[in-house]
């Protein structure tokens, strides 16, 4: 009973302090939200597209069903990593004022390609 008391006793006698601060060390850098739009062919939005920082994948987005995307980045003009299945990955850099529209091209025989890709990984389950 004795221990019980010293904590709750230490606990109700624990300062609170304000945060300190060191010059320097707790300054927030920019975030600058990037605006723009990915398409396909003939200029029709790719909803769903993933959007990421070339040099930070763990900082993505995703389109939305318009195309369109806002990307927080500590950089102003960073490059730009665009993503969407049937499509090639396509890199572009940011401009400084404006938004960027980004074009991809599909990959041809696309459907082709992926039957194939699932009727080996089939049969190579089947096998297992």
């Amino acid at each position: 009973m004795l221990s019980f008391s010293l904590l709750l006793s230490l606990l109700c006698l624990t300062p609170t302090a304000a945060p300190i601060s060191v010059p320097g060390t707790m300054q927030q850098a920019p975030v600058y939200q990037l605006v723009g739009s990915v398409t396909g062919q003939a200029g029709k939005p790719l909803a769903g597209a993933t959007v990421a920082l070339a040099n930070n994948r763990n900082s993505s987005v995703i389109t939305n069903s318009v195309g369109q995307f806002l990307l927080p980045s500590p950089d102003a003009t960073p490059a730009l990593r665009f993503s969407f299945a049937g499509y090639y990955d396509t890199t572009a850099v940011m401009p400084a004022t404006g938004t960027l529209v980004v074009e991809m091209r599909p990959v041809a025989r696309y459907k082709k390609q992926l039957k194939k890709q699932v009727k080996s990984a089939k049969k190579a389950w089947e096998k297992a």
